[in-house]
């Protein structure tokens, strides 16, 4: 009785297979300028799977929401078939509309605001990866939090029957830990997407890149630049001596040798810009305002003609900066900015000190910037930076776990140097995806972080349609199984899983 059983169900099946072969709904063509990741991805190959000759089709589109500052020209795009027909568009920025043209001005759209069209180009990437998903465009003020805030209400009940918007959200938005949270996964923007995540919706953002400014003057300094010059962290430990001050700024500095201080050089009127966020977002009235306790400063040390530490400024004599006192509104952020004003080049040496008992063992990210006073835009060729540590430099809010981080990598599959970093514990960002280059009609063959984000999205969106009993965590998971090791460390904290790749037997390189 077994053959003929199993000569049935072979039979049973071919019949459904014709059947579906017959009814089957192509999908959608792509427009006429169509992103290079559709090939590098394998996501090509995916579209031409005909899932619905074997049941698997969804049947219903994956709806995707994009957050980004405007989307201008979307119209056009629609009408040029670039972006599909049902896209819907939604303005929560305050003051310019979903195009970017500034509400009040009698030229509203000259100029536009800075980066508008980023999201359409985003938006032409997700639909030439998912030519079928329903795409939502989300434009947000990402300097107003009550803007993301209608957002995520939108995403979530903004569907039909007052429930989610999207099956998923690719975001292109990021925040500096600082005013928008401490880039350990607590504060305002964070809490916000972790809204999105507890509704069991995906929420996939660029990873951030580290400060453009600051590797365009840095770069000349280094005969390979590094991924970061301009960002440390580490944990607060003065268990040493307990002077008050960070015993050591690496692990294999010897604190009784100068372990304490961290150098730096400044020629001539060049300026250092420092930014001290530590953990310590406390919310208790939970109106997105810290009341933080744990109190520290940036001191900034010279070594006098005699051989003597001179302690020449700190971040304490700044109060508008320096508001540390459990009162509402004290952030766990100090700034300190200091210039040499010459002649010529001076050393000068940074320490971090506890201005309170009561602060601990906080963990603490450090940034800076460098300019020159008298030419902008460079510095001097007497300028060497601090010490730095790149790990950590992702933005906010790929501090918060649950974020599908992405990383960004050129059509080579060569890691850009200013792909942020996720923490050395931490797989941030998730995967890596092609950035530089990128065809669309917006910016030609432009460059934007964001680009990689858009392709995961799409990617995702595509297994969820050709797939139809996969959600957007089973995808994306896929995903991560099946990306390509461009570095050779996978799982690591540079380009998480690797390469985004949709297809089983790997994508070689292009």
């Amino acid at each position: 009785r077994r053959g003929p059983r199993h000569a049935d169900i072979r039979e049973l099946r071919r019949v459904r297979r014709a059947a579906a072969l017959a009814n089957a709904v192509p999908l959608p063509a792509a427009g006429a300028v169509a992103s290079q990741g559709v090939g590098i991805t394998g996501a090509d190959r995916w579209q031409d799977f005909a899932s619905e000759a074997f049941g698997l089709a969804r049947g219903t589109p994956v709806r995707v929401a994009i957050l980004d500052l405007g989307f201008g020209g979307y119209a056009d795009l629609m009408a040029s078939g670039e972006l599909p027909a049902d896209t819907a568009a939604h303005d929560f920025a305050p003051d310019w509309d979903i195009e970017g043209c500034l509400d009040n001005d009698p030229n509203p759209c000259d100029p536009p605001v800075n980066g508008i069209v980023d999201g359409a180009a985003v938006a032409e990437i997700v639909a030439d990866m998912a030519p079928s998903a329903h795409l939502e465009l989300l434009a947000v003020d990402s300097g107003v939090l009550d803007s993301l805030t209608q957002a995520v209400d939108y995403i979530l009940t903004g569907g039909p029957g007052n429930g989610p918007a999207a099956d998923l959200v690719i975001s292109t938005l990021t925040w500096s830990p600082g005013a928008w949270g401490d880039g350990f996964g607590t504060g305002p923007v964070d809490d916000e997407v972790a809204r999105v995540l507890a509704a069991g919706i995906p929420w996939i953002n660029d990873v951030g890149d580290t400060d453009f400014l600051a590797l365009l003057l840095l770069a000349p300094l280094f005969t390979s630049p590094p991924a970061a010059a301009d960002h440390w962290h580490g944990t607060f430990d003065d268990s040493f001596d307990s002077d008050g001050y960070m015993d050591v700024w690496f692990a294999d500095d010897d604190p009784a040798a100068g372990g304490w201080l961290n150098e730096f050089c400044l020629g001539q009127d060049d300026r250092i810009y420092f930014d001290l966020v530590w953990d310590d977002w406390v919310d208790p009235e939970g109106n997105s305002l810290p009341n933080s306790d744990q109190d520290y400063s940036l001191d900034i040390y010279e070594l006098t003609a005699d051989g003597t530490l001179q302690l020449v400024d700190t971040s304490a004599n700044q109060p508008q900066t320096n508001l540390q006192a459990g009162r509402d509104g004290d952030f766990p952020w100090d700034l300190l900015d200091f210039g040499n004003p010459g002649p010529g080049q001076a050393c000068y040496f940074l320490a971090i000190f506890r201005e309170n008992q009561s602060a601990g063992s906080n963990r603490f990210h450090l940034y800076w910037e460098a300019d020159n006073d008298f030419n902008p835009g460079t510095v001097s060729t007497d300028f060497v930076p601090p010490r730095s540590l790149t790990p950590g430099n992702r933005m906010i809010p790929a501090d918060l776990p649950g974020v599908v981080a992405v990383g960004v990598t050129d059509l080579a599959d060569a890691l850009e140097p200013f792909s942020a970093w996720g923490l050395e514990t931490e797989e941030v960002p998730f995967l890596c995806a092609p950035a530089r280059d990128i065809q669309t009609v917006t910016f030609g063959g432009g460059f934007q972080t964001s680009f990689g984000a858009a392709h995961v999205g799409g990617a995702a969106a595509l297994l969820m349609d050709r797939v139809g009993f996969l959600d957007g965590a089973a995808a994306l998971a896929v995903l991560g199984g099946r990306a390509r090791d461009v570095l050779g460390t996978a799982p690591d904290y540079r380009c998480g899983h690797g390469r985004l790749c949709t297809l089983t037997n790997g994508c070689p390189l292009p």
